[in-house]
């Protein structure tokens, strides 16, 4: 039921009107109970190199038609005049992912009428299945870091053909400096380098970044024998089952 073409995401106006189509602090209460943080890019505030001053989008409805009138769609309207349909790709199980779309599909609808979103929930086999097979137009999802250094996020987010972003049609415009962050031996250099990174995630607009989950590490006195770690939001259940 989709009447989107394959390149619509290409075009940076439509990647552009849909950040300005959510409503991040409307989510982080609603899905997180206000235990989150607003996103500025895939680097959380807890890693080396997170850039505070990358400047984040916000619900405009103005911007949201000004972008979509400078998107063209191949019959030579605009998207903001022809309207469109597409799908919106969630896991099942997963409530705040399901939050993000709907403030996404309720935004865009009611700013526009003639768009039509479908939010749809699929068990995680299903989920990555159609994924690797098909592609999604629009998805939701999260991810835990291997380990807290930034290239975690960056390799699989910022580069064409990263785990995460190869499948989005991301290009390899950022592919080089992902590349010159890794070799620099002065840490400054290298702060700058994912600084700037980020910064330029920002303006392609290929993500909606939407929060950083908050955590609570609380436990008995006499629990020993392992750390907190600050970039999950969860107890290590796994590898303390292990020690």
């Amino acid at each position: 039921t989709d009447n989107i073409p394959a390149d619509f995401f290409q075009d940076i106006h439509v990647r552009k009107a849909f950040n300005y189509a959510v409503d991040r602090q409307a989510i982080i209460q609603a899905a997180r109970s206000s235990q989150a943080v607003e996103s500025r890019g895939p680097i959380p505030p807890t890693a080396f190199g997170y850039n505070s001053s990358t400047p984040t989008y916000g619900l405009d409805s103005s911007k949201v038609e000004q972008e979509l009138r400078l998107a063209i769609a191949p019959d030579g309207q605009s998207w903001w005049d022809k309207g469109f349909r597409l799908t919106a790709i969630t896991i099942s199980g997963f409530s705040a992912y399901s939050a993000m779309l709907l403030n996404l599909k309720d935004n865009l609808q009611s700013i526009n009428p003639r768009i039509r979103i479908d939010v749809q929930e699929l068990d995680l086999p299903a989920f990555f299945q159609k994924w690797v097979t098909y592609g999604y137009a629009v998805m939701a999802t999260t991810m835990y870091p291997e380990y807290g250094d930034p290239h975690t996020w960056l390799g699989l987010e910022a580069t064409s053909f990263g785990f995460i972003s190869k499948f989005m049609g991301v290009p390899d415009t950022l592919d080089a400096l992902v590349a010159s962050q890794l070799t620099a031996s002065d840490p400054g250099q290298r702060a700058r380098i994912i600084g700037e990174i980020q910064t330029r995630l920002y303006e392609l607009a290929w993500y909606i970044w939407i929060d950083y989950t908050l955590a609570l590490d609380a436990s008995a006195p006499w629990v020993k024998g392992y750390y907190y770690h600050p970039l999950r939001a969860h107890p290590p259940y796994y590898a303390l089952s292990k020690g």
